[in-house]
């Protein structure tokens, strides 16, 4: 069967002519070509960025060494700027850290019934005993109690980290090389999920989504981790996921619903803009300490509950608290650090001399799709926020980004919006 493919090259080309594009300065050191348009063209809006994939989904063959290959980014300097395939190894499972909040938390249940189970047994003269020794042992008991309460404090104070990029004080409890431990087991996973459908690095969609992260990381050296990640890409053919992102590690996974999404270039850079900011800003290793850290929190409440209610009863509150934990606490700081990647990813975006008006256009395009699936999302039930939140909220940031591209000495943009033209093109298909 012939694989059909869709060069990026041949869309641009075939999207600005050649007298409207123009090389950009700032990339003369880079290893490929980019060209930024002049001047906006008729052909500026295409309707799907890869039509190819609707037609049968055919992209790759099933080759059966692909779960073995993968490229990696070498960005590091300015002589050695080259993309190279090898073959992962293994790394230790940190068990300790995967298997430490669900154990805690068993443990915590366990203790809590079998302490309830051992005081009902007890005789009434025991039972008096117990009270009495806890009163004379009330000052130990709350000292004890203080101490591990300062404990727990001094480790939190101890783990703030100011951000190096927001300025924001977060608390990071794992370290780096824990993380990539973390991040590649989650790499193995999603290899050995999707065998077979993994693009290889001779595929021509392959290397042209590759020159696109290229040069985001490329334009973005004078961020310190930018430079010292040991970025890679993989590529995954399917259509049905229209996902993208990008591992601690620096593994960017880009799976192909997500191109046929993208209805330019500048979007596609955008989309892994916000990732990589992800992993600029520790977004993970942030979120997992704060986890662990309400773990740790909960463990003496749930030993409480459990020895005082009984099993129905207690395992009812529990949930019930979760609940409202995770919708007053745990959901909105997840809506907040994607904001926080949606501001720092188009500040990436506009070093990139990238169009980040399409930024809102994006979402805009996002959320009629939702509409037509009849895809309704409460907002403060999810861990990301609404469409038009973030359309909203990217509009705000747009001017500012527009600044950071004239300081780069970026070339200008179209004057034809790519946020109106989405807004038209949209009423048209509702009418």
């Amino acid at each position: 069967m012939e694989i059909v493919a869709v060069s990026f090259k041949s869309l641009i080309k075939s999207m600005y002519p050649c007298h409207s594009l123009v090389p950009h300065n700032r990339l003369g050191n880079v290893s490929w070509q980019c060209y930024y348009r002049k001047y906006n063209t008729s052909q500026h809006y295409i309707r799907q960025y890869y039509p190819v994939l609707r037609n049968g989904g055919v992209l790759c063959p099933q080759v059966k060494s692909q779960r073995q290959t993968f490229v990696h980014f070498s960005v590091n300097n300015a002589g050695n700027r080259y993309l190279h395939t090898s073959s992962p190894k293994c790394a230790l499972p940190p068990a300790l850290l995967l298997f430490l909040r669900p154990l805690s938390k068993f443990a915590a249940i366990l203790f809590g019934r079998s302490l309830r189970m051992w005081w009902k047994k007890l005789p009434a003269d025991k039972r008096l005993f117990m009270l009495e020794a806890f009163r004379s042992h009330r000052y130990l008991l709350l000292g004890l109690g203080a101490s591990i309460g300062g404990g727990i404090c001094y480790f939190y104070i101890t783990h703030l980290e100011v951000d190096p990029l927001t300025k924001r004080e977060r608390f990071i409890a794992f370290s780096d090389d824990q993380m990539k431990a973390m991040a590649k087991i989650e790499q193995e996973a999603m290899l050995s999920k999707f065998h077979g459908c993994v693009l290889p690095a001779s595929h021509p969609v392959y290397k042209e989504v590759a020159k696109v992260a290229m040069h985001i990381l490329e334009s973005n050296m004078d961020i310190d981790k930018v430079k010292h990640t040991n970025w890679s890409l993989i590529v995954i053919n399917s259509i049905d996921d229209k996902n993208a992102f990008v591992l601690p590690n620096g593994t960017i996974f880009i799976f192909t619903g997500m191109l046929t999404v993208c209805n330019s270039i500048d979007q596609l850079g955008i989309i892994i803009s916000h990732e990589v900011a992800h992993v600029l800003l520790s977004h993970m290793a942030e979120q997992m300490s704060r986890l662990h850290l309400h773990e740790l929190l909960m463990i003496v409440p749930i030993i409480i509950l459990w020895a005082l209610f009984p099993d129905g009863v207690a395992m009812f509150s529990q949930w019930l608290s979760n609940l409202f934990v995770n919708t007053l606490v745990h959901l909105p700081f997840s809506r907040s650090v994607e904001s926080e990647a949606d501001e720092v990813g188009l500040q990436l975006a506009a070093k990139a001399c990238l169009d980040v008006r399409e930024a809102s256009a994006f979402w805009e395009k996002m959320k009629s799709l939702s509409d037509s699936e009849s895809e309704e999302v409460i907002e403060f039930l999810s861990t990301h926020p609404a469409y038009d939140t973030r359309k909203k909220f990217l509009d705000s940031k747009v001017p500012e980004a527009m600044k950071l591209r004239e300081k780069c000495n970026c070339p200008a943009l179209s004057p034809l919006d790519p946020r109106t033209i989405i807004k038209t093109e949209i009423s048209r298909k509702i009418l």
